[in-house]
Order: C-alpha cells, then structure tokens, then sequence
C-alpha cells in the first residue's frame, strides 16, 4: 500500500509537470517562430562573415537557420552566426523574366552626370575610379551634397544636387552644380563650374536624361603681359641672347608698372544626354554624354628689338629700346565626349562599372580624338 501511494504521488507530480513545461517550451518556440517571421516572405541581401553575398526570398529563419531562395543557386540554408548583414529590398519586379535588380543610391549616376533621381536621407556612397575618389552625402531626401578630386588631391571640386520632384512624378526635375579650383597644382590659380538642370524620365532601373547646363574656366594668373609701347633699357651687361623670352623679364623687372594683368576666361553652354538600361538580372548597360561649344577672349604680348644696345661711355651701362606689342585674339574651343559602359550590381551597397570615353575636341578647326579607359567602384554607407 505503501509503495502504491508512492507510486500514485510520482505520477500525479509527473502529469502536473510535464505539461507546465511544455506550455512553456511551445510558448517559447512561439514566440521564436512569431519574432522570426519578419523577415520570411521578403527579399534580402545576406552577406556572411566570408564575404559572400545571396539575394532571394526568405522562406524559413527559425533562430538558428536562414533559409533563403537565391536567384543563381536555388535554396541555401545559412546558419545565424555565419550571417553578417541582411539588408531589406526595395524591389522592382519583372514579373515576365522574373528578375529582381535591387535599387539604391548608384542608380543616381550615369557615368559622369547624374540623373534627377534623389538620394534617399543617410544614403551615401563612394565612387573610386582610375582618376582619383568620390564621396556623395544625402543630407536629406531631395538634396545631396559631394567632394570629387585626384589621387593627388589636385584639382579639387565640390558638387551639389537638388531633386524637386517626387519619385512618382513621370518627369523627374533636378538642378545642381560643381564648382572647382586646381589647388597646389598652379598655386590655386584657375577656376571652373557647371551649373545644370536636368530632366528625367522612367524608373531607376530604366531612365533617360537631359542635361542643360553652362561652364566656365577661368585662370587668374597675372603672367609678364606688357602694356604696348617703347622702352628703354639700361643693363651692365650684353644677354647672351636678346629672344623675347629674356626681354620679357628684362622688361617686367625694368617697368614693374608696365604690367598687365591677363584673366583668361573660357566659357560656354553644354548639353548632356544619358541613359540606362537593365539588360540582365544584375547588369545594366549606361550611357553617357557631353556636348559643349566654348569660346576664350585672350590678349598675347610681343617683345622684340627696337636698337642694338650701345655701352654709355660716361656709365659703362649698355642702353637699348624694345617695343611692346598686344594682339588681341580669339579661341573657339567644342568638345564632344561619348561614355558608354556596363554597370554590375548585386547588391546595394556594392557595384562595379566599366566605360570607355571617347573624347573629341577642336580648337580652331583642329580636331583631335582620344578614348579614356574609366573603371569604377561604387561602394554605399549608411
């Protein structure tokens, strides 16, 4: 009796228990399971602590595994600690291919230009390229602020961009600027610009542009221009040679207020057309151009013997005259540069592009083409 009463005991503690605990354990698996399920249904970009990124639908995260449909590898199971970001898609779908191409702040650029698509606010990037760096800052979702220069750090230019209208909108407006200086490069001595506006219309992954704007180049160096006229020169020595390079200086250093100071200017109206076009499920094919018809105003000096020197008996000194001539002139530059190229992106915040420039300029009916190379890696931070 005793041991039936012992026995009655343990079973009754057992079906008091067993189902507390497991009320518990199924609460808890619950509520792992309720937590979870954010993210199952929506397409992310998995990137794990060796670097490897996946892009799919995730159908499955339980605590301990991501489950994810990849576009290229089909289902692939992720363990939790082997995952270091998940970032969110924002996804336009091609319901026909079935394709899924991930937006973000790179689909604002074209090769040089930029489109009237805004930067969304705490999206920035970085562009680096054969040439030198890149940075872009949204400072919120219509204005967008920028530092572009070499690897030297020479020439330096600042850039901004402000988009009126709504990503809806069928036109997209943007106007914006760069303004720039050649920095220790000749002693900050030249200056340039472009303001512009611009038209776009389509989506981020399919959109074309127009760009108006208008330049400006302008170097302030004050060279050994010399007003025109006679003058008299007192050396005690012959120059070697009398070129007018040597009277140049002879001259400037003789008449300090002879001098003139030159502002060449260079400027004129450009015109850009862009374009780009999603041409594979990671690809786009982007288009670049810029068309520009310049003129420059400038004034050139002339030096050249007026007499041959003659030694001054009483001073020793040789004495001679030049004569200073000024001609006006002026430059009519346009240019032409053609930019297309291939954009790889699989994620938002990586992508790589390639293009080649072909540029053609004239000066004064002389026509020149060169192709430049341009490789660039995008790199976006929050």
């Amino acid at each position: 009796m005793k041991n039936l009463t012992f026995t009655f005991f343990v079973l009754t503690i057992c079906f008091l228990v067993f189902p507390f605990s497991y009320t518990i354990s199924q609460s808890d698996s619950t509520s792992i399971i309720l937590v979870a399920s954010d993210h199952v249904g929506k397409f992310y970009i998995i990137e794990t602590v060796g670097g490897i990124e996946y892009l799919g639908e995730v159908i499955k995260d339980d605590g301990r595994e991501v489950w994810v449909l990849d576009e290229r590898l089909g289902l692939v199971m992720l363990p939790k600690y082997s995952i270091s970001e998940m970032i969110l898609l924002d996804l336009e779908i091609d319901m026909v291919g079935a394709n899924f191409i991930p937006t973000g702040v790179f689909t604002t650029r074209y090769v040089f230009t930029t489109n009237a698509f805004p930067i969304e606010k705490g999206k920035h990037y970085a562009m680096i390229n054969l040439f030198g760096p890149e940075a872009h800052f949204a400072v919120n979702d219509k204005l967008n602020i920028g530092v572009m220069t070499t690897w030297i750090a020479s020439p330096i230019s600042f850039v901004t961009k402000y988009s009126f209208t709504k990503e809806e909108a069928p036109i997209k407006v943007s106007v914006g600027g760069i303004i720039g200086n050649s920095g220790y490069l000749d002693l900050f001595q030249t200056n340039g610009g472009i303001g512009f506006v611009t038209l776009t219309k389509g989506t981020r992954q399919n959109n074309i542009s127009l760009s108006l704007g208008y330049g400006f180049l302008s170097n302030s160096y004050t060279g050994p221009h010399l007003e025109a006229g006679t003058y008299a020169l007192t050396l005690d020595y012959v120059p070697s040679n009398n070129y007018s390079n040597t009277l140049y200086s002879i001259t400037s250093d003789q008449y300090p207020g002879a001098i003139l100071n030159d502002n060449a200017t260079i400027s004129g109206p450009i015109l850009s057309l862009a374009f780009t076009v999603k041409i594979g499920r990671n690809s786009s094919l982007v288009f670049d151009s810029m068309f520009g018809k310049f003129s420059q105003s400038n004034t050139n000096s002339t030096v050249s013997n007026l007499s041959a020197p003659s030694q001054n008996q009483v001073t020793n000194l040789y004495e001679w005259d030049v004569i200073v001539e000024r001609d006006d002139y002026d430059n009519t530059y346009k240019a032409a540069v053609f930019m297309p190229g291939v954009r790889i992106q699989r994620s938002e915040s990586k992508a790589f592009q390639f293009a080649i420039a072909g540029v053609t300029f004239s000066e004064n009916g002389s026509l020149e083409a060169f192709p430049i190379p341009m490789v660039t890696l995008f790199r976006g931070f929050n």
